[in-house]
């Protein structure tokens, strides 16, 4: 996940967000009282805010994410929807500022809310972050942390496709981890190469129904 953490908006607030929203939300919910709005900076996206919108008063519980920012014209939103077209309207819009500093958690943001019909591709950091189905034991879980280093900028120098920036990291699909090489462009279009798989048919819960 992105390294800034999510803070707890006041109910004054919240009740403008959720209004402002309300055309996105699902029919049905978010119409209650318990309706929690959390928000986050986002780095790549200089006056933008993370939102994560969850009502907990239906079963199940319902969550939408959005990204809003509030200028004179009002609030412009980009619902996050699992697909990459809210990401690309952003960047469309020159709202994405790439650099060495930001592009990390660029990344991080767009493999945590952009996923495929089977899942996601699932960015890891550390041994920590598998969510396991069955927990390996001690010695294999030691030679799977050897595999898994944190995702970094490299030297592209000697890489055949051109790209505004490549990054190595360390990935989950489905049950299968890999090491590969991201490329991100200035227009923050992001797409992998050089995949290296080092373990398949791992015990992980399905991130599809998390069970």
């Amino acid at each position: 996940m992105m390294n800034e953490a999510f803070v707890k908006m006041d109910e004054k607030e919240s009740e403008t967000y959720v209004k402002a929203l309300s055309p996105s939300l699902e029919h049905g919910a978010f119409l209650g009282d318990h309706i929690t709005v959390l928000s986050q900076d986002l780095a790549f996206y200089p006056g933008y805010r993370l939102l994560d919108i969850g009502d907990y008063g239906v079963m199940p519980p319902v969550r939408k994410f959005a990204v809003c920012k509030k200028d004179k014209n009002g609030l412009d939103v980009h619902m996050i929807d699992g697909t990459p077209a809210p990401i690309q309207a952003l960047n469309a819009k020159g709202a994405l500022v790439l650099d060495t500093l930001t592009v990390i958690p660029y990344v991080k943001f767009y493999y945590d809310y952009v996923r495929g019909a089977k899942g996601r591709f699932q960015i890891i950091q550390s041994i920590d972050d598998i969510q396991w189905l069955e927990e390996p034991p001690p010695a294999a879980r030691q030679a799977l942390g050897k595999m898994i280093a944190p995702m970094d900028l490299i030297d592209a120098a000697h890489l055949p496709l051109k790209a505004d920036f490549i990054l190595k990291a360390s990935m989950i699909y489905r049950d299968s981890l890999f090491s590969c090489h991201i490329h991100v462009s200035e227009a923050g279009a992001v797409s992998i190469s050089d995949e290296e798989m080092h373990i398949e048919d791992m015990p992980l819960l399905d991130d599809t129904i998390q069970q």
